[in-house]
């Protein structure tokens, strides 16, 4: 976006640059220069010069005019005071003398939190662990755990299992003389913790989503199912309802892959488990049960072979061989490249093979080039990048569009700049990916550079670009909500709907159960009312992406927190019920629905790990997702993204402790709000049944147990840091 007047005006013109210096303003520079007449002039000069980050004019600008800064939280102050922090060498006496004001208590721990520079960094034990493990050091980091006592020991493994999954398993070998340290990095530790959780404190209306599935087609009662009880286990509704899988075709796979969102959390044997839906002599569509089973057990060796001779017989194609290509795509997501080296050859055999002309034919190929993705996450391997190259060129649109999905993923967390010439492509699906290519690479950086190439991108000729364009967005900022807020608003005033509903479902899976943090922050409120008049839109994209971002946005959310909440989700409800020819407007709903009591209320939608850091494998499933508009196969991939939130204090043996919390509020002030499903119009001279409604009074205070659900509200209510689990 360019802006090609100003106001003439000083004081409207201060407001003009304080409101929107992070559009593009740089152009008109030369004819801003009278501005450093005046202090607030110079601040709002700042603000222009550090957006096009010329950083050293912006900081000089704010420290000869440091009685006019003032620290109000905001996107610019924090950012121009880290890039200040920084250089602590060069600006020591404004810094002790902005310290010294104590304008703000968080400005120490902004200071210490954002440069690690202040304090020495060999004190740092978080520090040293990035330094030795982003160069692959890990025998030297194991040397380095065992000098460091517990607790600190076993949070510092908690952290790698966050921060590094791409070496987790290979850490796991080297540890494995220290057990509980080893199993600190076990996938398989925390899924049974969280499946114990889920099946303690699931809150799932059993009978709301009865109601739902009553007035919804097979394949919305399938998704409600599955994203109601996501990783809880607990398919009962879903199998009361089994004539679901008697659906045709490619409804059939969906439905089989849902099962595997309920089953997330699944320790036992998935053989034993999805037994009826693999593939038999009888049936051979079933590849919905194989890409469940890699949805079950990421990483887990032991099914490679069963799965990968599905590929090896040339006679077989189609469903069957999708599920089984994506289903190796997750088993191979962490392991090391050379673990990967047989079945990656493998998925690019079957391509080279697989002809275009026939259908299912295509479905192979498009499953194949993702699937190598998601063996080479963030591993940008120049040979599976070159191979890939080469369908992303290729003169079939589908080909081409999953091939740029297969490139993002490959790049991700790469930095690498030089991908912004794809940016330039004359073809517009290249264009569209390149977007998603450049927004994974630069995954939660908040890179204003890159963004000034993007943001411009939101207003390309091709409608699906824009799309894209957004979402980088949403990538670029996953770690800088105020900054994606300041962007996506003013983006969300587009006129075209694919870019309207864009920014409402891209904010809705970055800003996920963030209630608690921002009902007070005016811009995420004008996220919320802007959303809100996307869902009585008249064009059904806007109305059915607009309930999607809504239900990601109000999870874990309440009239407390959000004063129009119940307004909205009755909205929600009533498109759910509404019989008409809106069918996509009513998957949308019956979607957003079930994400606000996603894994029956115990878990948010979210691409950060415990530490806030941006995590790789819940990006992908993010960006995946987003992806459902043109491939309704990736809905089930949101189950990479989903964020338990319980209370886990453990001991130095990995067992939960005996503690409790106490709230003293209502149990209401900080519970997912109930809202309840309306009844549907009953016929003429029918006589109604009376219903007594009883009304329960709630107490004063109430005991949170360990091991029990604990929603980000509680968390801040009792001064938690952070979400996940710790030690003592």
């Amino acid at each position: 976006m360019i802006i090609d007047t100003l106001p003439t005006k000083e004081k409207d013109l201060l407001n003009f640059i304080n409101q929107f210096y992070t559009v593009n303003l740089s152009s008109h520079l030369p004819n801003l220069q009278h501005l450093r007449d005046s202090p607030e002039g110079c601040i709002a000069l700042a603000k222009i010069y550090f957006s096009i980050q010329d950083y050293k004019t912006a900081i000089e600008l704010v420290i000869n005019n440091k009685e006019h800064f003032v620290n109000d939280n905001s996107f610019f102050s924090k950012r121009i005071l880290y890039h200040i922090f920084k250089d602590y060498d060069s600006y020591k006496s404004f810094i002790h003398e902005f310290l010294g004001k104590k304008e703000n208590s968080d400005d120490f721990l902004y200071l210490t939190e954002k440069n690690c520079k202040i304090e020495k960094e060999d004190e740092n034990i978080f520090v040293k662990t990035d330094s030795l493990l982003k160069e692959r050091k890990l025998n030297e980091f194991y040397e380095f755990v065992k000098k460091i006592e517990y607790p600190m020991s076993h949070e510092l493994m908690y952290y790698v299992y966050e921060s590094y999954p791409f070496i987790r398993n290979e850490l796991a070998e080297i540890f494995k003389e220290e057990p509980k340290l080893a199993e600190l990095l076990n996938s398989a530790f925390y899924k049974n913790l969280y499946l114990k959780f889920l099946l303690k404190n699931n809150r799932t209306d059993f009978n709301v989503l009865r109601s739902l599935n009553k007035y919804n087609n097979k394949f919305n009662a399938m998704l409600m199912n599955g994203i109601f009880n996501l990783g809880t286990s607990n398919d009962s509704v879903y199998r009361e309802t089994k004539n679901i899988l008697e659906v045709p075709s490619w409804n059939k796979y969906i439905g089989i892959t849902l099962l595997g969102m309920i089953h997330a959390n699944y320790v036992g044997d998935p053989y034993t488990l999805l037994k009826e839906f693999f593939p038999s002599d009888s049936d051979l569509k079933n590849g919905g049960a194989l890409f469940c089973l890699g949805l079950i057990r990421q990483c887990n060796s032991d099914d490679r072979e069963f799965v990968s001779n599905f590929l090896n017989d040339d006679a077989l194609k189609g469903e069957l061989v999708y599920g089984a290509m994506l289903g190796i795509g997750l088993n191979c997501v962490g392991k090391k490249q050379s673990e990967n080296f047989n079945l990656e050859k493998t998925v690019m055999d079957k391509l080279d093979k697989t002809g275009c002309v026939d259908v299912n034919d295509s479905y192979v190929k498009e499953a194949g080039l993702i699937s190598l993705g998601m063996i080479n996450l963030g591993i940008k391997n120049e040979e599976t990048i070159k191979y890939l190259s080469e369908y992303f060129t290729n003169k079939h649109d589908r080909l081409k569009r999953n091939a740029g999905l297969a490139l993002s993923l490959v790049n991700m967390g790469s930095k690498d700049k030089d991908l912004l010439k794809m940016l330039k492509n004359n073809c517009s699906i290249q264009r569209y990916c390149a977007t998603l290519i450049v927004g994974s690479a630069f995954m939660g950086t908040g890179d204003l550079d890159v963004l000034e190439k993007i943001i411009p991108m939101c207003s390309d000729v091709d409608e699906d670009v824009r799309r894209g364009a957004v979402f980088a967005v949403g990538m670029i900022c996953s770690e800088d909500d105020d900054l994606l807020m300041e962007l996506l608003i003013l983006v969300g005033m587009n006129y075209c709907p694919r870019v309207r509903g864009a920014v409402a479902i891209t904010l809705g899976l970055f800003l996920s159960g963030k209630s608690h943090e921002y009902y007070q922050n005016e811009k995420y409120l004008q996220v919320i009312d802007t959303l809100e008049v996307m869902m009585y839109e008249g064009h059904n994209l806007v109305v059915q992406q607009s309930c999607i971002g809504m239900g990601m946005l109000l999870c874990q959310s309440n009239s407390h927190y959000i004063k129009n909440y119940k307004r909205i989700v009755e909205k929600i409800n009533r498109l759910c019920l509404v019989r008409d020819d809106n069918v996509g407007i009513k998957m949308g709903a019956c979607l957003g629905r079930s994400f606000l009591g996603v894994g029956g209320e115990c878990a948010v939608i979210s691409v950060l790990n415990s530490f806030k850091k941006t995590d790789p494998i819940k990006l992908m499933g993010a960006l995946l997702f987003y992806n459902y508009w043109f491939c309704y196969q990736f809905i089930s991939f949101i189950t990479l993204a989903v964020k338990y939130n319980g209370i886990f204090i453990l001991d130095k043996d990995l067992n939960l402790v005996e503690k409790k919390f106490q709230v003293n509020e209502k149990r209401s002030r900080f519970d997912t709000e109930l809202v309840k499903i309306p009844d549907k119009k009953s016929k003429k001279f029918k006589k109604k049944e009376v219903k007594l409604e009883y009304v329960i009074e709630e107490d004063d205070n109430y005991v949170i147990e360990n091991g029990d659900k604990m929603s980000y509200g509680e968390m801040k209510y009792l001064g938690l840091s952070k979400n996940g689990m710790s030690f003592e």
